[in-house]
């Protein structure tokens, strides 16, 4: 019966992951903390030991981390995208920020150690450009495209190589 339960549990948690690594990227940090979840909870209904669910919660972040070294450029992207849309895209840069905050919260390394290096950097870059987009006065330039770097555990943005352009009056 513990056997039974134990490959129940187990194929739940894979289920579980599988679906965060199709999800998107909004949606796959929370999916991935839920199969780390299920972990700890089979720990305490005696289904897994503590070192077997300490290893698959290990795995689920490996997971993760892949995910996110996709998701951050995406999410990033986005908020530049709907940035250039003022007031009509601020939702959803807060949208993309939260996102990128819950990736920070699973598989960020705590206080003085997040998951954006950079993070700050980020969003006044972002807010810059929402500000400009809402001049009324004022002629967008598209999106920016940036990338992120990954260093060990953490990534940063690379806002070096994309061309500073704020937003030109119309004459």
């Amino acid at each position: 019966a513990v056997a039974g339960a134990r490959q129940q549990v187990e194929n739940r948690i894979l289920q579980t992951t599988r679906i965060a690594d199709s999800a998107s990227a909004h949606d796959a940090p929370a999916l991935y903390k839920d199969a780390v979840r299920q972990a700890e909870q089979a720990v305490l209904s005696r289904v897994l030991s503590s070192s077997v669910a300490r290893t698959v919660a290990d795995t689920v972040v490996l997971y993760a981390r892949r995910k996110a070294e996709r998701a951050l450029p995406e999410l990033a992207n986005a908020a530049y995208e709907a940035a250039t849309r003022g007031q009509a895209g601020k939702k959803d840069v807060e949208k993309a920020f939260r996102a990128i905050n819950a990736w920070d919260r699973f598989i960020g390394g705590g206080p003085g150690r997040p998951l954006v290096s950079n993070l700050g950097a980020l969003k006044a870059d972002v807010q810059r450009v929402l500000d400009s987009a809402m001049q009324a006065v004022a002629r967008a330039w598209p999106a920016p495209r940036i990338s992120f770097v990954r260093v060990g555990d953490q990534f940063t943005a690379d806002l070096s190589g994309r061309p500073v352009r704020g937003r030109v009056p119309l004459l």
